[in-house]
C-alpha cells in the first residue's frame, strides 16, 4: 500500500478521531470493538454478524462499508471502490 496514494497510520488516526467527534452509531462501534475482540482481528462477516447481532454477514458488509466511506473521505479518498481494489 502507498502511503502518498492511501495515507499513513497517522493519517488514519486523525480520520478515526474525526469521524469520532461527528457521532458513530452504537451498531457500528458495536462491528468495530467485536472486529477487535477477535483473534488477529480475523473474522468472517457472518461470524461477526452472529458476535453482534445483525441478521447477516450482508447486513455487516453494509454497515462496515457505510463506516468505511466516512473514513475515506477523511483520507480525501473518494470514487469507486472498484479504483482501489487493483492494490489489493
Amino acid at each position: 500500500m502507498d502511503d502518498e496514494e492511501f495515507g499513513t497510520p497517522d493519517d488514519y488516526v486523525r480520520a478515526f478521531e474525526a469521524v469520532l467527534v461527528e457521532g458513530v452509531p452504537a451498531d457500528h462501534m458495536a462491528l468495530l470493538r467485536g472486529h477487535g475482540a477477535t483473534p488477529e482481528y480475523t473474522t468472517t462477516w457472518a461470524r461477526l454478524a452472529d458476535a453482534v447481532g445483525y441478521p447477516s454477514g450482508k447486513s455487516v458488509n453494509l454497515q462496515y462499508g457505510k463506516f468505511a466511506e466516512r473514513i475515506a473521505r477523511h483520507l480525501g479518498l473518494s470514487g469507486p471502490v472498484q479504483k482501489y481494489a487493483d492494490v489489493f
